[in-house]
């Protein structure tokens, strides 16, 4: 009798205890022990695979106390990773305790196919030392020679900015408090942001042997705790994700803080006993370089990225020309000393001249000004004008002493352009009358002049702006602060209120904004 093959696929990849085996539907399975369901995208998925066995892989100095707390594997680079809480020198040999030591947190990765262990991400939170350095200065403490934390001529990165120095004496009483600006790895100098001396009134107070220097950092990154185990972790598009239900959820990239070459990102040349930095991207290079910039802090890999704290400063224009966009035009005066219309001539198609008071717009030749005046019935009166001389050249007239002609070099324009009468004493402007209230008369005076302008970007809005950030991964911050609402009234007729009750609202609240920066 042939023999037959019996395959099973496990695509649903889901354990049913519920049912009884021979109910169990296609794609689950009822019991299963040391087995692996695969995820991966080749003819294989969906089927069970062994899971293997554990095995010692590395030792990782320091970490005799220290404690596991979550791990992931990425089955597409055959690496794993695990958080590692309590790495620390601070061990007991025989009756003695060490005189300096570190504690510190980290990210290790076992690579497969190379079958190495190396950081990703090391976090030293805490640094004691003891008859091995001092304050030579009031603000500048000097790690001596014989200190555990040099590596040959440079320092270790144990100790590393914005992290506290807390100074206690053998007697237990707490001398002082500082923080430390920066750090020289080369000379062993420390710099604090504050002198000693504000705190104790001697140095040789605080340089007693015995003296026990701790320098901890206020803002631990990784945070693992004992007592809180990672409950969620994932790796996506190379970023390890994770949270332990206690400190903000975190995220690192990878490849970045691991360094590629190692050093080039956060673990200092593979180190487990040193901080890590956080890659900085280079935009001086055209490549895409990352360089240790600043020492990692838990802000630089929570989840929520910092967003902008200052709201955005508005620069708003009502108009998208330079200069002066308005004026008001001289009134002529008749024989009694009567103001009247200087215009003179107000139907379609009518050609004529107007002057401004000071300070004169800076119209142009082919600009296009809307006039405005309200009788004495409190009615409103219009009229659109075109600026040039349609005959011949220019259309602006502009007083000079000598001369004569349009481009203003010459006792221009005539008396008649001006409505005072006085030859050479305005600025006189020609204009087309393209459109005008019929009603208008030489009784209406008192005339506003306004450059006709490409609509108000936001006429019935009143916007607020903010800004976020986008980071380098594709990520977006909160938005920051808003700004002041982005507003310019409209001011009809030069006047900054205009209310009529057969209109029904107030057109100076119009948000005029044409430019806005």
């Amino acid at each position: 009798m042939p023999k037959s093959e019996i395959k099973n696929t496990f695509t649903g990849g889901r354990m049913n205890k519920d049912l009884d085996e021979r109910l169990i539907t296609t794609g689950e399975y009822r019991d299963a022990m040391n087995v692996q369901v695969t995820t991966s995208s080749g003819s294989d998925v969906g089927s069970l695979h062994n899971i293997m066995g554990n095995y010692k892989v590395s030792n990782i100095s320091n970490s005799e106390v220290a404690m596991v707390m979550g791990s992931v594997t990425d089955e597409k680079t055959n690496n794993l990773y695990w958080m590692i809480a309590g790495l620390t020198n601070n061990i007991q040999v025989g009756a003695l305790w060490p005189n300096e030591y570190y504690k510190a947190d980290a990210i290790a990765e076992y690579d497969y196919d190379t079958d190495t262990v190396s950081p990703v991400i090391v976090d030293v939170y805490e640094c004691v030392i003891k008859f091995a350095g001092g304050f030579t200065a009031g603000d500048i403490f000097t790690i001596a020679s014989n200190s555990e934390l040099w590596n040959g001529s440079i320092m270790r990165k144990r100790i590393y900015p914005g992290m506290i120095l807390t100074v206690i004496l053998t007697n237990g009483n707490l001398m002082a408090t500082l923080e430390v600006g920066s750090v020289d790895y080369n000379t062993g100098e420390i710099t604090f942001t504050s002198s000693v001396l504000d705190q104790v009134a001697y140095l040789s107070m605080v340089n007693i042997p015995g003296t026990k220097y701790t320098f901890t950092s206020p803002q631990r990154a990784l945070n693992f705790e004992f007592n809180h185990l990672i409950t969620g972790i994932n790796i996506i598009d190379k970023q390890l994700f994770w949270t332990d239900n206690n400190s903000e959820p975190k995220r690192i990239h990878i490849e970045r803080y691991r360094g590629t070459p190692p050093g080039s990102g956060g673990a200092i040349n593979g180190s487990w006993t040193e901080h890590s930095y956080t890659p900085t991207r280079d935009f001086t290079q055209t490549q895409l370089i990352y360089t240790n910039t600043y020492p990692l802090l838990e802000e630089h890999i929570t989840v929520i990225r910092q967003k902008p704290i200052v709201a955005p400063q508005l620069l708003m224009d009502n108009s998208v020309a330079t200069g002066i966009t308005e004026g008001e035009i001289v009134n002529a005066t008749d024989s009694s000393g009567n103001s009247i219309n200087s215009i003179g001539h107000y139907k379609e198609n009518d050609t004529a001249w107007i002057d401004f008071h000071n300070p004169v717009p800076d119209f142009q030749v082919g600009n296009i000004l809307n006039l405005t005046t309200t009788d004495a019935s409190n009615i409103t009166k219009t009229m659109r004008v075109w600026i040039g001389d349609q005959s011949g050249p220019g259309g602006i007239w502009h007083p000079s002493a000598t001369g004569c002609d349009p481009n203003g070099t010459g006792p221009c324009p005539p008396a008649w352009y001006c409505a005072s009468g006085v030859a050479g004493s305005c600025t006189a402007f020609k204009v087309n009358i393209l459109s005008a209230d019929p009603t208008i008369g030489l009784t209406d005076i008192d005339w506003h002049a306004e450059l006709e302008q490409e609509a108000p970007l936001f006429e019935f809005k009143f916007p607020r702006f903010a800004t976020r950030y986008k980071y380098e991964d594709g990520e977006y911050s909160a938005f920051g602060p808003f700004s002041e609402v982005a507003f310019l009234p409209d001011r009809p007729g030069g006047k900054d209120f205009d209310f009529v009750a057969y209109k029904g609202y107030n057109i100076g609240m119009t948000n005029q904004i044409r430019r806005l920066i």
